[in-house]
């Protein structure tokens, strides 16, 4: 029923005359309001579309500049306002206008120094805007950066074997410059290992090999072999040598660090105690043995060894206890006594920093 309908049965309505009048004022009021409400234009919002959100620029030689046009349009009825951007590699920039009117679309610049960067590479660029069903507006750049000389799989090799054993590993050396290089000279900093070059592709490509001999020592070692060459920009190259010489019984890892340890969040956290723990194993490179104890100068550990027998392989778990802890530097010692009379005794050091 349409209002001036209502009102004109009221008027003919055998009622007092001041409710008839208080009748039409109330529904003359509601027809006021409702007219006004059909001329009321709805909310103004804006919109953020990206027309395009990610761009792989393929492969480029480091020191190259990547520039790239992300494309944005405001399909909302309000202005959309660019905020802020955040860039999560260095070496980056963006620029962009930072309001666009309903209809229009803009670009988002985005340049990418590549100076300081190698290998393959993901960079986004997160735009913050004032659009309510999306305040951060997301891009991707991708691709691979070729540095001028290039080691693959990386420039360090690594050997893992047992004393009296010999072993080697190579590298790849690839010069991507338009020069050939020369490699003049190869430098190693300790004499248990002997580097090898050989020619893959004359001024292009060469491969580079680590051997160790069967006189090798015992333990951990750390070394390099520094590669001399005739380029100026790169007239000295690095490869990293790392090699474990394990003994008929061994310790892997020869130490524990439990890193920075927080009482506070232990305490507030109980259940965070389980993951304040430390694995190595016992080895023995043929035969089993049998651990008779193992024993620490440290209050705060729990330690338990599986198997409890005799083995081959053991596996010992060590645990912070929260309740003995306290602030400062731990440093201490785990001792393991075997049944082997050649390795009858090992030391693993302990360190944690409590906070």
């Amino acid at each position: 029923m349409r209002i001036e309908h209502l009102q004109t049965l009221l008027r003919n309505a055998r009622w007092p005359r001041f409710i008839t009048g208080c009748v039409l004022l109330i529904t003359g009021l509601i027809a006021f309001s409702w007219a006004l409400s059909l001329r009321e234009p709805g909310k103004l919002t804006p919109k953020a579309v990206l027309l395009d959100q990610r761009y792989d620029f393929g492969i480029v030689k480091r020191g190259e500049k990547i520039v790239h046009r992300f494309h944005l349009r405001n399909e909302g009825s309000a202005p959309l306002n660019l905020q802020r951007a955040e860039l999560t590699v260095p070496g980056m920039k963006v620029s962009y206008r930072k309001v666009m009117a309903p209809g229009n679309e803009g670009t988002v610049i985005v340049e990418w120094n590549t100076e300081h960067v190698n290998g393959k590479q993901e960079a986004r660029i997160l735009l913050y805007c004032d659009d309510a069903s999306q305040h951060q507006l997301q891009m991707l750049l991708e691709g691979s950066v070729q540095p001028p000389i290039e080691f693959q799989p990386y420039p360090a090799v690594f050997l893992s074997l047992f004393q009296g054993e010999s072993g080697e590993r190579s590298v790849q050396i690839l010069n991507h410059e338009d020069r050939p290089l020369r490699i003049l000279k190869l430098e190693p900093s300790a004499d248990y290992f002997t580097p090898v070059l050989r020619t893959v592709s004359e001024g292009k490509e060469y491969q580079l090999t680590v051997k160790v001999g069967p006189n090798a020592p015992a333990g951990r070692h750390q070394d390099l072999v520094s590669i001399r060459t005739d380029d100026a920009a790169s007239p000295e190259l690095r490869v990293l040598v790392n090699v474990l010489v394990k003994t008929d019984v061994y310790v892997n890892p020869e130490r524990l660090d439990f890193g920075e340890v927080s009482l506070e969040q232990l305490r507030l956290d109980p259940s965070r105690s389980d993951f304040v723990s430390e694995t190595f194993m016992v080895k023995k490179r043929a035969g089993t043995l049998m651990i008779s104890s193992i024993t620490s100068d440290l209050d705060a550990l729990t330690i338990r060894r599986d198997p409890e027998g005799t083995s081959g392989s053991f596996q010992v778990d060590v645990k912070l206890v929260p309740a003995i802890l306290h602030p400062g530097e731990l440093r201490g010692t785990i001792r393991i006594h075997t049944s082997d009379p050649a390795f009858p005794e090992f030391l693993v050091p302990v360190s944690a920093s409590i906070r």
